[in-house]
């Protein structure tokens, strides 16, 4: 629940947050893509991170050499 992905994905996503004040047992599944991360929070007491019944998931923009910030799979404006 610490890494940065993580926190980034819960500081933009009102539903992360919300999950997170009824979960008891939360944890976080990222997986890391080129320029994302798929981060999943679930609560352990329903499965694992993202294969949990009832996980909440997002997508956040990882900056680095050739990314931008388009998540959408859309080129950007040129």
């Amino acid at each position: 629940m610490n890494l940065p992905e993580v926190r980034q994905a819960i500081a933009a996503d009102p539903r992360l947050r919300k999950f997170l004040k009824w979960s008891i047992l939360p944890q976080a599944d990222v997986i890391r893509r080129e320029c994302s991360a798929h981060v999943a929070i679930g609560d352990a007491r329903y499965g694992e991170g993202r294969r949990s019944r009832l996980a909440r998931e997002s997508e956040v923009p990882i900056t680095g050499p050739g990314c931008t910030q388009n998540l959408d799979n859309r080129p950007p404006n040129s």
